[in-house]
């Protein structure tokens, strides 16, 4: 029997495709060795990316170099008063309260901030604001010590941070309420923030081993934001992130509107209002805060006697919490205000109308230091208008004599040169305005010299009718003459 012998062609056939297949196998083990070894690399270079990641939180917050240089926080503190209105003293407390360490709750190894866990900001009586905003709010601004100032950073018996190790420590910020020195609690009046701030401290080992805050976040508390950050226009960073990094206080760097405050000082910031009030309707002497007179000059009785029409609006100054509404009463000039009757209401930023005859006044007991006046008269015909004031642009403004084009006359008003805003000032029955009226054109006898021309048309006609009857009795005396002769 015959032994068959495979084909040659066959053979190499057979023997390429198990090459082939071998060398797939190969490079198959070979790319998913290299995935592998990619990926553990991956993993390696991950492990190592986050440590570095969870050790710089963002580069613009506050941070330190080292522990001779650790990073630094601060509060600021912005006190709103009206103008006018004088600084009173006041210190500021903040109590910051640990809170834990990576996450925990245990606060036994935290050391104290501040001077044992407290700071103050202090203002002293009649100190000058930092600056004026446009609707006459006085912004006086200033920056704590930076809080973590008492922190001995290395020495014979280490750090501060020793108890605690590295880590993330939390501490909580608010304010004490109570700072302001108030002499006189039924004309002085105070308003406090209910901010309160989260601070975290990242603290690490320097190149020497000693632990120092390399990185400090603020964050506020959600639902206690300041009225800074509601109200003025200030801004958080992501999730909220507040950089605490005091600011440089020198005179060049000072904020000079609301929005610079975050940016010139830190951002860890509790805004407090102050304001008071002027006169006293129960004092035995009845004090008034404002004061609106009329005077008329004129020899008409008519003129003395009749009412002249005043548009009257006072706004309260903008720090104040619920302003108005403020009772007025119309009285004699010289009034020892025994009787006032009854009053007119107004509330804060709405006008209202009244009338005024000669020696009357429209008087405030009650009005905020630094309120807005504005005051106007409906000028009547032949009358010249003029007002002098004893608060804000001092002077006297007067209609030229022949101005009958104005229908109102009074402020502020640019026409005349007393444009812009008018601030009550501080000082009890000292804020007054009073319109003189001059009324122009009135004779003796009451007729108006205005009417003179018409007067002397008339007489001239009468004169004329009375001699031409005069002529017509004489003549027709002379014909009854000659008919009794004949």
């Amino acid at each position: 029997m015959s032994k068959s012998t495979p084909n040659n062609k066959n053979n190499k056939n057979f023997k390429f495709e198990k090459e082939v297949i071998n060398m797939t196998a190969k490079t198959r083990k070979t790319i998913l060795s290299r995935i592998a070894s990619l990926v553990l690399a991956m993993i390696l270079c991950l492990s190592v990316a986050i440590p570095a990641l969870a050790a710089d939180p963002d580069p613009r917050y506050a941070s330190g170099t080292d522990a001779d240089n650790p990073a630094q926080a601060a509060i600021t503190k912005i006190f709103k008063i009206p103008v006018n209105t004088t600084t009173p003293e006041a210190d500021f407390t903040f109590k910051i309260t640990p809170i834990g360490i990576n996450g925990g709750t245990d606060t036994t190894d935290m050391p104290q901030l501040g001077n044992g866990g407290e700071i103050t900001i202090t203002f002293a009586p009649g100190e000058a604001e930092t600056f004026e905003d446009d609707d006459g709010t006085r912004y006086l601004v200033k920056q704590s010590a930076d809080l973590l100032a008492n922190i001995l950073p290395d020495g014979l018996g280490g750090s501060d941070w020793d108890a605690g190790g590295p880590g993330i420590y939390r501490y909580e910020i608010e304010e004490i309420a109570g700072g302001i020195a108030i002499d006189n609690p039924n004309k002085e009046f105070d308003w406090y923030s209910s901010a309160k701030y989260e601070l975290e401290i990242w603290v690490e080992e320097d190149e020497y081993g000693v632990l120092f805050a390399k990185y400090i976040i603020g964050y506020y508390i959600q639902g206690s934001e300041d009225e800074y950050y509601t109200i003025e226009g200030g801004t958080t960073g992501a999730n909220g992130k507040l950089d605490p990094t005091p600011g440089d206080e020198d005179e060049q760097y000072k904020p000079g509107t609301p929005a610079q405050i975050g940016e010139k000082y830190s951002d860890i910031i509790f805004t407090n209002k102050y304001w008071k009030t002027d006169g006293d309707i129960n004092d035995k002497d009845k004090k008034t805060a404002l004061e609106i007179e009329k005077i008329v000059v004129a020899n008409d009785p008519d003129a003395a006697n009749k009412p002249y029409t005043f548009t009257v609006k006072v706004t309260a100054p903008a720090v104040v919490s619920n302003p108005g509404p403020y009772d007025a009463y119309i009285v004699p000039i010289d009034s020892n205000y025994a009787t006032l009757g009854s009053p007119i209401s107004f509330a804060s930023g709405f006008s209202e109308t009244i009338e005024l005859k000669h020696n009357e006044k429209l008087v405030f007991f009650d009005l905020e230091v630094g309120a807005i006046v504005e005051v106007s008269e409906k000028v009547e015909s032949n009358t010249r208008v003029k007002y002098e004031r004893t608060f804000s642009t001092l002077g006297e403004f007067s209609m030229l004599p022949g101005d009958t084009t104005t229908s109102n006359w009074g402020f502020p008003d640019d026409s005349h040169g007393d444009g812009g805003t008018h601030y009550t000032e501080e000082g009890a029955s000292w804020n007054t305005v009073k319109f003189t009226n001059t009324v122009t054109g009135v004779a003796p006898t009451g007729i108006s010299v205005d009417d003179l021309p018409y007067v002397i048309l008339i007489a001239v006609g009468v004169l004329a009718i009375a001699g031409f009857i005069v002529f017509k009795i004489r003549k027709n005396t002379k014909d009854d003459e000659c008919e009794i002769e004949l």
